[in-house]
């Protein structure tokens, strides 16, 4: 059976993490977070997002009041793609 390494938190669609939240997300095979879609983080949210891939999403990336600490094994934490 072959081995699925999986981000802590990954979507297809949109994620939004917002009003006053904290996230810890932690992914030992992967990223912390990933998405497909767009990324929003905004409300004084706290999010912590440690993997071995950087983390990150393919839509638009959005921030406000948001306090974030990416940490990855490789060179780039936070990474956005646009197709």
């Amino acid at each position: 059976m072959p081995n699925h390494n999986y981000p802590a938190l990954f979507a297809f669609g949109n994620i939004t993490i917002d009003d006053e939240s904290y996230a810890e997300l932690k992914s030992s095979a992967d990223a912390g977070l990933w998405d497909k879609g767009d990324l929003t983080l905004k409300g004084r949210l706290s999010l912590y997002s440690e993997g071995v891939y950087a983390s990150g999403c393919m839509g638009d990336f959005k921030m406000e009041e948001a306090y974030m600490c990416f940490i990855a094994d490789e060179t780039t934490a936070l990474q956005m793609r646009s197709m």
